[in-house]
């Protein structure tokens, strides 16, 4: 450990177990980490070893509540200075009080707050108005002994601060989230204190039926204040609108509910918003909906929400001895002797799950460190004794009949024990009898005479278990029956309340650099049209796998956590293009969804949360915060993708997150697939040299060349580089062999000159594999176009005429039939764009628009012929919206440019063709589903 570091009592390994049982030093740690050199961040082992310490009814979590309120008054009276921005003080207490309730509270804690409230207009804060809301509910909480449920859920569904909504009402000038918050420092400056507050009230709704009545009654109340709010502040009065209607969607999903008399109250308040424009007309019509069948058929809304997560697959580890993956330890790379020994009590999974898929990018350091804290299972690799089930399992099955039955005909240890005599099969048939009666209630429009009659078929199919399971003697009931040994009784007390099933967080690395492209001739006969990467081959895997449980009615859902930046959404994208193309008939069989977790920077994450507050504030936000709460890992901390160790507070946090985000994300964007056709030289034919589709930018010019240029040298020197094909995988038996192009003809005699002898001249060492001279570690790379500018002045950029042509669109989005052509244009840059960027000028794209991309030109100022000065329209209107677009060398047909395809540098070429990715079947264009909370320019 370094000296900064030095954390421990004493800096000694040894005392570590002893300072873990007897506790450890809060203020020590907390003054250490507030100093101005480590500004709220620590190294990885005493980050650790801090939140771990964070537990329910712990007094460290009291300890640390009382320091971060002293720190907090300390500046707001006094103007000290805190080594970061004050909000992350409020983020952390929020994160400890809402997280961590203590049934033994602090006398230090009452007796600050006392104070606070006392003089709390000596410690008003206009630079921190969220300070009041923090400390007030803290105030309620611990000295008042009431939950401040009312201004919770305030802060729940009110969103963006005064300047912000003043933002957010011009689209045009404002394309993503930094934008509205003034910059990338400045996120979470006015929300990161609430994001806690939903996960707290899902938790106390859903276990008590008065705090269920008491949250849904105060969501109709600020329901009911919406009319008014509309005509002060329309825009915030809509989005306060959508996240109630959220709120209560996801409230009436989570436990039957108890009143039918709220139910019509509810329905009474939601009528007016039923005539308001899309998509908040129709939000509240799905509501009503929700509403009306959940006031005839009670839990009708919980059941759905099962069957949904019930099509995701579950694994089944068959063995008694946990897999070896599964709840034993692996020793890290990273791990010395003294921490392998103190893995006592380390996470472990379940025997039984259903897989959530994070997609990471194996070179994305800050990626894999997330994934490290939150204990993502590295391997997807179950073992061989598994077996895998889609659909609910039988103990599910289970739970729901004697859900259904009892609430309808009354409680039954009888029904009880006669479920517990029944196999799986079984158990199953009686489930779909069950659940046939109860779904064709849900359609009556009468509640007592869909209460009646479910409650005489409920009646009947209860008769018919108890009767086949007495016939069954002692010696009938063998394994097959899985719920025997089960103590289902201890249910009867929460009225068999069904869980939702345990999700696996399940990581699949993908090493990005390694792309095979296919050749013209297998593009010309439409064997392969799209580069292939590790994305693509683990996708096929996956659904090989899964192929025989799902049906084309019964369609299994795989849900992909896209967990890190531009370069592995550009990945999946390329992926998900292959699969539409040449897996069809395999798709149809499967649900994918995908989610978006900016780990790393994300410019389409910055769209969404832009679109999104719901996504912006719970997802976002404490994902792209520098300093969500502290302590804070140090950024330049390493880490490998590892699922065993300690799972501390911060880890849970993210993986709830993460479980949310996928149970309750039930909103559908469009991200649109674009292709770009690239022709090395001319004859310019139907079939390009390359295809290579996008999701977000393509640009060329300046910046591009230079970037392109320095990764040559960077690499190579000035030595000669060799290219086939630009970032292109030689499909040849040369290039399988790690031959370089300049021996490709001498393949067969280096083959026959042997393995050995071969690696001992130089062949089939590291320079000479196939990795690094045919899959892209010199052709291919990745840059931040964020970075702070290079210094451009001394590159001799060289500008090549280039004639560009595009099929411009109208304000609908509508083609149009003429083209526009411009010759001979010298740019400086040329963008084209469906995911805008923070800085982008000209009217921004919107990536879920179909058959629309933006592009802006920047033409260099030069002197030019006569002939040309009437193409003159991209420097006047540099800015269009277009369908297609075509740039080609005008003049030399040896002239050839880079071109950067989502952040990868691609060529060269003397030509290339933007244009939709369209679906042969469908004749739309391709897109990505993409999962969000509220709708999304609709």
């Amino acid at each position: 450990m370094n000296a900064i570091g030095n954390f421990l009592s004493g800096g000694k390994k040894k005392n570590k177990k002893t300072n873990q049982k007897l506790g450890i030093d809060i203020p020590g740690m907390v003054d250490k980490f507030m100093q101005p050199q480590m500004s709220g961040f620590v190294p990885k082992d005493e980050y650790n070893y801090f939140w771990l310490a964070m537990q329910n009814d712990s007094p460290e979590v009291n300890v640390y509540i009382h320091l971060l309120v002293q720190h907090l008054l300390d500046h707001m009276s006094k103007n000290t200075k805190l080594p970061f921005d004050p909000q992350v003080l409020l983020n952390t207490i929020s994160f400890l009080v809402l997280r961590h309730p203590t049934q033994a509270p602090s006398k230090q804690v009452d007796k600050i707050l006392k104070e606070w409230f006392k003089n709390r207009q000596k410690y008003s804060d206009l630079a921190l108005p969220a300070a009041k809301d923090v400390l007030g509910v803290l105030y309620k909480q611990r000295v008042e002994q009431r939950n401040g449920l009312d201004s919770l859920i305030i802060q729940c569904y009110q969103f963006y601060s005064h300047d912000e909504l003043s933002r957010i009402a011009d689209y045009y000038e404002n394309p993503t989230i930094l934008d509205v918050v003034g910059g990338i420092e400045n996120i979470g400056a006015s929300s990161g204190d609430k994001v806690c507050i939903w996960p707290y009230l899902k938790e106390l709704a859903s276990r008590d039926p008065d705090n269920f009545k008491l949250v849904i009654q105060n969501t109709i109340t600020k329901l009911r204040g919406i009319g008014g709010q509309i005509l002060l502040s329309p825009k915030l009065a809509e989005i306060s609108l959508l996240a109630l209607i959220f709120m209560m969607n996801q409230l009436i999903s989570s436990t039957r509910v108890p009143d039918e008399q709220w139910l019509n109250k509810c329905i009474s308040n939601l009528k007016r918003f039923y005539l308001w424009p899309v998509p908040y007309g129709s939000q509240a019509r799905d509501l009503l909906i929700k509403l009306q069948k959940e006031r005839v058929a009670p839990g009708f809304a919980l059941i759905q929400k099962i069957w949904r997560e019930c099509r995701v697959p579950e694994i089944i580890l068959l063995s008694e001895v946990s897999s070896p993956r599964l709840g034993s330890k692996k020793k890290s790379d990273f791990e010395s002797p003294e921490e392998e020994e103190d893995e006592e009590d380390e996470f472990t999974e379940e025997s039984s799950f259903r897989p959530l898929y994070y997609l990471f990018d194996i070179d994305d350091s800050k990626s894999l460190l997330f994934a490290n804290v939150m204990k993502i299972d590295a391997e997807s690799d179950w073992g061989s004794n598994y077996k895998i089930h889609s659909g609910p399992s039988a103990f599910i099955s289970a739970v729901l009949i004697l859900n259904i039955i009892s609430y309808d005909c009354g409680k039954s240890d009888e029904l009880e024990n006669a479920i517990k005599k029944l196999n799986e099969n079984e158990i199953n048939i009686f489930y779909k009898q069950v659940m046939d009666i109860f779904t064709s209630s849900a359609n009556s429009s009468d509640s007592k005479l869909a209460t009646e009659s479910r409650r005489l078929g409920l009646k009947e199919i209860e008769t018919q278990i108890i009767d086949h399971a007495n016939e069954k003697d002692d010696d009938d009931i063998d394994d097959e029956c899985v719920l025997y040994t089960e103590d289902i009784h201890v249910l009867q007390s929460t009225d068999y309340r069904v869980e939702l099933p345990v999700l696996h967080h399940t990581g699949i690395g993908c090493d990005l650099k390694h792309k095979i492209f296919p050749t013209p001739g297998q593009m010309a006969s439409n064997e392969m049209l799209y580069p292939s990467n590790e994305v693509l081959k683990r996708l096929k895997e996956l659904m090989e796998n899964l192929y025989s449980l799902a049906t084309e009615d019964e369609k299994v859902t795989l849900r992909f956590m896209i967990a890190g930046g531009n370069s592995i959404l550009s990945a999946v994208a390329t992926a998900y293009a292959g699969l539409m193309r040449h897996a069809q008939p395999m798709l149809v069989n499967f649900n994918i969804e995908f989610f978006i977790l900016p780990y790393s920077r994300n410019h389409y994450a910055e769209w969404l949360a832009r679109q999104d507050p719901w996504y912006n504030r719970h997802i976002y936000l404490p994902l792209e915060c520098r300093l969500f709460v502290t302590p804070s890992l140090l950024p330049d901390t390493k880490a490998k993708l590892r699922s065993h160790g300690h799972l501390h507070t911060v880890g849970q946090f993210y993986r709830e997150m993460s479980e949310s985000y996928a149970r309750e994300a039930d909103q559908l964007v469009k991200l649109r697939l674009w292709e770009v056709l690239c022709w090395e030289n001319p004859p310019y034919t139907k079939t390009p040299h390359q295809l290579i589709p996008f999701c977000q930018r393509v640009e060329f010019g300046k910046v591009v060349e230079k970037k392109a240029q320095d990764e040559m040298y960077k690499q190579y020197g000035t030595s000669q580089i060799h290219r086939n094909r630009a970032n292109t995988a030689f499909p040849t038996a040369a290039a399988q062999q790690g031959i370089p192009p300049e021996y490709a003809d001498y393949a067969e005699d280096i083959a026959a000159y042997g393995g050995d002898e071969a690696a001992a001249n130089g062949f089939g060492s590291e320079s000479m594999k196939p990795d690094a001279f045919m899959n892209g570690d010199y052709q291919e790379y990745k840059y931040d176009p964020d970075e702070a500018a290079e210094d451009m002045e001394l590159f001799d950029y060289q500008p090549i005429p280039l004639d560009i042509e595009w099929q411009p669109v109208d304000m609908l989005g509508r083609a149009q039939h003429i083209s526009i052509d411009q010759k001979s244009q010298y740019l400086d840059c040329l963008s084209i764009s469906s995911v805008p960027r923070y800085g982008d000028k000209g009217f921004p794209a919107s990536p879920d628009k179909s058959g629309v991309i933006h592009m802006y030109c920047k033409v260099m100022e030069t002197t030019k012929k006569k002939k040309y000065q009437e193409y003159a329209l991209l420097k006047t209107e540099p800015s269009q919206h277009v369908r297609t677009c075509v740039c080609s060398a005008a003049n030399n047909s040896s002239d050839r440019f880079f071109v950067m395809v989502d952040d990868q540098i691609y060529g060269k070429f003397s030509r290339i063709k933007i244009q939709p990715m369209i679906d042969p079947v469908t004749k739309d264009q391709v897109f990505m589903p993409i999962r969000t909370f509220f709708p999304v320019n609709v």
